[in-house]
């Protein structure tokens, strides 16, 4: 491979899913391939932390169960309930959400410490939606924790994060694939992992309600930027689509096992793909 030639990879928000962009990464690294930029949205801005902190497959694994587990989410805000009640309690916060958002972002710093995006060896972005303006947000330094509860915060269920004088919450909203990073990085070859697919349309709570009208809304404006992004792009891409051969929810770590086995599919049927782009 040219080595002047700069590689990025892109990861998806996929919560637990996002564990299935491993084989990319593993066999860029077993062959010695520079990746240049990791930018990431979501979960592929977890799995892709973890990676670049030099966990093995198996801790990357053990850390996802426990960051993508649904009771982190399941703490409920009673304050804010009580407000709504007319019950005075002091100020509540600018954002306010039924779900606390504290206990995810305790075990982000249980998982990452005191790490901040500067200290990894490659570089990465972790993708983020700006509440207020509605724009994306590239965050490129800071404490691991804090980005990475930024690029996940599943609002309006737990609140954002401020991040530089901004209140932050998952790219999810705005760059679920953020393949146009890296074409604006000017990066000659892009890899992109992408777990988009059929969504579940069986919804058995509010909470999944909402989260599946989000999944569908994100979809479509995912395969548009997705496709300008290509066409814009002067160098080799491959967008590489992730099929669980079953819906599989951002926090269903109950199917791990299948997530890995799709990752290893995907990873098998676009190798030749993958071989032709970083050994010309």
């Amino acid at each position: 491979m040219d080595k002047t030639k700069q590689t990025a990879v892109a990861i998806g928000s996929g919560g637990i899913r996002s564990i299935a962009a491993l084989p990319l990464l593993r066999y860029l690294q077993d062959e010695d391939i520079a990746i240049d930029l990791l930018v990431c949205s979501g979960g592929g801005a977890i799995v892709s932390s973890l990676f670049a902190l030099g966990c093995s497959d198996e801790e990357i694994v053990i850390h996802c169960l426990k960051l993508f587990n649904k009771k982190l989410y399941n703490h409920i805000d009673y304050k804010m309930f009580a407000r709504a009640c007319g019950i005075p309690f002091k100020e509540s916060p600018k954002y306010e959400t039924p779900y606390l958002g504290k206990p995810f972002y305790n075990a982000l710093k249980e998982v990452f410490k005191d790490f901040t995006i500067q200290d990894l060896p490659y570089r990465l972005n972790a993708i983020a939606t700006d509440i207020q303006t509605g724009e994306s947000v590239t965050l490129e330094k800071g404490l691991l924790a804090d980005c990475l509860y930024a690029s996940n915060c599943v609002y309006p269920f737990i609140p954002p994060i401020e991040v530089d004088n901004k209140f932050l919450v998952s790219g999810v909203f705005t760059s679920s694939l953020p393949m146009m990073t890296a074409v604006k990085e000017g990066m000659d070859t892009i890899f992109a992992i992408d777990f988009t697919g059929d969504e579940s349309i069986n919804s058995k709570s509010m909470q999944e309600y909402i989260c599946n009208f989000l999944n569908r809304s994100c979809t479509i404006m995912q395969r548009r930027q997705t496709a300008l992004s290509v066409n814009l792009h002067d160098g080799d891409s491959l967008v590489m689509n992730v099929d669980c051969d079953e819906w599989v929810g951002l926090f269903a770590i109950e199917k791990v096992d299948k997530i890995i086995e799709a990752g290893k599919r995907t990873f098998a049927t676009y190798k030749d793909e993958i071989d032709r782009l970083i050994f010309i």
